[in-house]
C-alpha cells in the first residue's frame, strides 16, 4: 500500500473512495478516487494532479449528464497540457465567483 507524510507528521495511507463534486447545482459521484487518510489527524487529501483529473471528470460527468463516474488516472503528465487546464480552471472559478 502507498503511503507518504501528512502535513501532522504521521503517516497517511492510500485508500480508494467515492467522492461527491459539484457544479453549480449539478452533483456527482466519482468513484474509487485515490485519497491518503491519516489515520491520527483524521485528514484525507488527494495528490495535486489527481485533485485536478478530480475536478475534470466531475465537469465531464456533469456535461456528459451522469450521476456518476469512475475515477480514472492519467497515463501520464503533461506538463504543457496541465498549465493550459489550469488558466481554463482559473477563468472557470472566476466566473463562478463573479
Amino acid at each position: 500500500m502507498q503511503k507518504t507524510m501528512c502535513l501532522c507528521g504521521n503517516e497517511a495511507q492510500l485508500h480508494y473512495k467515492d467522492e461527491i463534486g459539484r457544479i453549480k447545482e449539478s452533483i456527482v459521484t466519482i468513484k474509487n478516487v485515490p485519497i491518503f487518510h491519516c489515520p491520527d489527524c483524521e485528514d484525507g487529501y488527494m495528490t495535486g494532479p489527481n485533485c485536478l483529473r478530480f475536478a475534470e471528470q466531475v465537469r465531464k460527468a456533469v456535461e456528459l449528464g451522469v450521476n456518476e463516474l469512475e475515477f480514472q488516472e492519467d497515463e501520464g503528465f503533461d506538463q504543457i497540457a496541465f498549465n493550459k487546464y489550469l488558466i481554463k480552471l482559473q477563468k472557470h472559478l472566476l466566473m463562478i465567483c463573479l
